[in-house]
């Protein structure tokens, strides 16, 4: 270990201290040699001083390892509080990453068990329900479309409706969704036939935009119920119903043997007149029944007032219109699922409020019973009775007027 240097000097202050500065013996006197410590004390009764220097770098050199140690020390600490930081950030994280976790599974969990729910509910359903994207690819189907498609649930998702539905149907599919997908509409509801080995089947068919998070319509949902037992029994029901008018209409013929061409005639008059007019199928339906059974009532008068060739009495007047009343009280028990009765009970009505049997007017008579009431007379003047010469249709229409 080196040792300091004393050494007298005039050139310093009075100091007590340990200092840092450069050497007195630095033979440059500029100050570029070593620095040292120096510690200089007062020589009494003299202008000097004692002086006692050492080597800067001797003093330093077993202070180094500890500055450096510290400095490690230092770094290390901050390591390990960083580190500390870290685990309690990374812990409050895993916490939380933990606790989110776990609300999504509850929440997937939720969901699961509704999807089931909502997966039970449908597969139970004789409805046939899918879910196609804008492709026409199919996104969700139900038991009942597989069953009705022979394939798996999982072969369907695979692939396109219409590659799964008969072809006479599969066209007009694509042609509904497209309207569905570009907005043109809402909704579309129809009825398809499909022909089977077991006959034709009925199916009715609704369909609905699947919107997506804008609204905007981003897949379609079709529902398709099997209705051929129901559009069988209804063809069933039609049967009957027609046999039952065609029964009451030739019975007609029993009291005047005309009036069962006259409800023919009629007939054929009111649908082309509802034709033209742009009526609707259901209004020419109820036209062509009401006009066979318009002269049912007559079965009960006497065949005197009936077929009578004179001007009827008052009295036999009122017995003929009674008809209408006998007819409706006929007709009553009879489900047309058409306003039939209606039109009959109106037929004989006036605008003026002439007719018989309630007198009604105007607007109180519906469109079905005015074009019967006119039909009637052009076809009473245009047939030829036992007593008289059946009329020109000119004749009879200015009769009209």
């Amino acid at each position: 270990m080196k040792t300091g240097t004393f050494k007298p000097t005039q050139d310093t202050a009075d100091t007590d201290t340990l200092v840092r500065r450069g050497s007195l013996t630095d033979p440059a006197g500029d100050g570029s040699g070593e620095e040292v410590y120096a510690f200089a004390l007062p020589v009494a009764g003299t202008p000097w001083h004692l002086v006692y220097e050492r080597s800067a770098a001797d003093v330093n050199a077993p202070v180094l390892p500890l500055r450096l140690v510290a400095a490690a020390l230092v770094l290390l600490l901050t390591g390990i509080a960083a580190v500390l930081m870290l685990a309690l950030w990374w812990r409050q994280s895993l916490q939380d990453g933990q606790a989110m976790t776990e609300q999504y599974r509850a929440l997937a969990g939720q969901v699961h068990a509704q999807r089931r729910l909502l997966t039970s509910v449908n597969d139970t359903m004789a409805e046939q329900i899918t879910v196609t994207d804008a492709s026409g690819r199919l996104a969700y189907v139900n038991q009942a479309f597989a069953t009705f498609a022979g394939h798996t649930v999982e072969t369907c998702l695979k692939s396109r409706l219409d590659e799964l539905l008969p072809r006479v149907i599969a066209k007009t599919n694509t042609v509904w969704d497209r309207r569905i997908l570009s907005g043109a509409t809402t909704q579309i509801d129809g009825v398809a036939q499909v022909p089977g080995g077991e006959g034709m089947r009925w199916f009715a068919i609704s369909k609905v935009p699947f919107p997506d998070e804008a609204g905007r319509p981003h897949g379609v949902v079709t529902v398709t119920r099997d209705i051929t037992a129901h559009k069988q029994q209804q063809e069933r029901r039609e049967r009957v119903l027609k046999a039952t008018v065609r029964t009451l209409a030739r019975s007609v013929a029993v009291v005047d043997p005309y009036l069962a061409d006259h409800s023919r005639h009629m007939e054929t008059l009111a649908v082309a007149v509802a034709r033209t007019m742009g009526a609707g199928e259901e209004d020419v339906q109820t036209l062509e029944i009401a006009s066979h059974l318009s002269q049912i009532g007559k079965i009960f008068l006497p065949r005197e007032i009936v077929s009578s060739p004179d001007r009827l009495s008052p009295a036999e007047r009122q017995e003929l219109e009674r008809h209408v009343t006998f007819a409706l009280d006929v007709l009553k028990d009879l489900d047309f699922g058409l306003p039939v009765m209606e039109a009959v009970g109106q037929m004989h009505e006036r605008l003026d409020g002439s007719g018989y049997p309630n007198q009604l007017s105007n607007g109180q008579i519906g469109l079905l019973g005015r074009i019967l009431a006119v039909v009637d007379v052009f076809a009473a003047r245009t047939e030829p009775r036992s007593y008289r010469e059946a009329a020109e249709p000119r004749m009879a229409l200015d009769m009209l007027k």
